[in-house]
């Protein structure tokens, strides 16, 4: 998505900084990352990654982006969405296994690969997800791209709409 738009106009008349997304997709990701960063903590803990006072588990943030990203798309593929496998992204499985490569590598193939998955389910949210779906709906809702306008113009009412006057008049319930 590559929407620019303008904030409001200073005192001067000039415009103020360019917000580069819309406030509503903007609260989206951020509730979006949150959830992420909560499924990851609960799968690490499950892992028997716990940390303490005295022994900080030090994980690559690649890792925990991608996989971050990995388990979103698990949520996804449990909840039967597939669009994450028609937009390139791959299965949850192999994505888990892929983010875990990220803790055999040293910091300069890191910063040459900065969380790739997690950029691209950012993107494929903001693209064709209900941004807040899971807010007001409890459930990720996906958007259907696949807008045929040749059936869109064969749509025909099979009966003419009630008269809904008429229903108000005594005697006709």
């Amino acid at each position: 998505m590559s929407r620019q738009l303008l904030s409001p106009r200073d005192q001067s008349g000039r415009h103020s900084t360019p917000d580069p997304f819309p406030e509503e997709l903007s609260e989206a990701v951020a509730r979006e990352a949150t959830r992420d960063a909560e499924n990851v903590a609960v799968f690490l803990r499950e892992l028997g990654f716990v940390p303490s006072a005295g022994r900080p588990v030090r994980l690559p943030a690649a890792f925990l982006l991608d996989l971050g990203a990995a388990l979103r798309l698990l949520v996804w593929e449990s909840n039967g969405h597939r669009v994450h496998q028609d937009s390139g992204l791959p299965m949850s499985e192999q994505a888990i296994i892929d983010a875990f490569g990220h803790l055999d590598v040293t910091a300069e193939v890191e910063a040459r690969h900065p969380a790739h998955l997690s950029r691209r389910a950012v993107a494929l949210f903001a693209d064709r997800f209900v941004w807040h779906g899971r807010r007001d709906l409890d459930a990720d809702v996906v958007l259907d791209d696949h807008v045929d306008e040749d059936m869109l113009l064969d749509v025909r009412f099979v009966s003419p709409a009630p008269d809904l006057a008429a229903l108000d008049k005594p005697g006709d319930l």
